[in-house]
């Protein structure tokens, strides 16, 4: 819940989130998700007899396309629960002190 959270809030201010993990409860959740997606170098042997790595990219409700996928966002918002404008204090990427307020959290990560 803490990394989906994370990846939410990251994303509302106009972030990717990327996330690796060694262990295997996490990546097998994120593997099982539908807010996340495997990437390439996920599930890497790291030889050495270190265990592999699971690496995700963050998702959230937004499909390929870039369109909201109207199901999950509902399952988000019933595992994410923001409150307020988290835009409305923290600056976006790339605007500057001095750029208007940006709008209102959507909430759909």
């Amino acid at each position: 819940l803490m990394a989906d959270t994370v990846a939410c809030i990251c994303q509302e201010m106009g972030y990717a989130f990327m996330s690796t993990t060694a262990h295997p409860t996490y990546g097998g959740y994120r593997d099982r998700s539908p807010f996340w997606v495997a990437l390439k170098s996920s599930r890497r042997d790291r030889g050495g007899g270190q265990c592999s790595t699971w690496s995700h990219l963050w998702l959230g409700a937004v499909s390929p396309d870039g369109s909201q996928d109207p199901q999950r966002a509902e399952l988000l918002r019933a595992r994410v629960r923001l409150e307020g404008s988290l835009t409305a204090t923290l600056p976006l990427p790339g605007a500057s002190a001095s750029s208007s307020a940006p709008p209102q959290s959507s909430q759909d990560c």
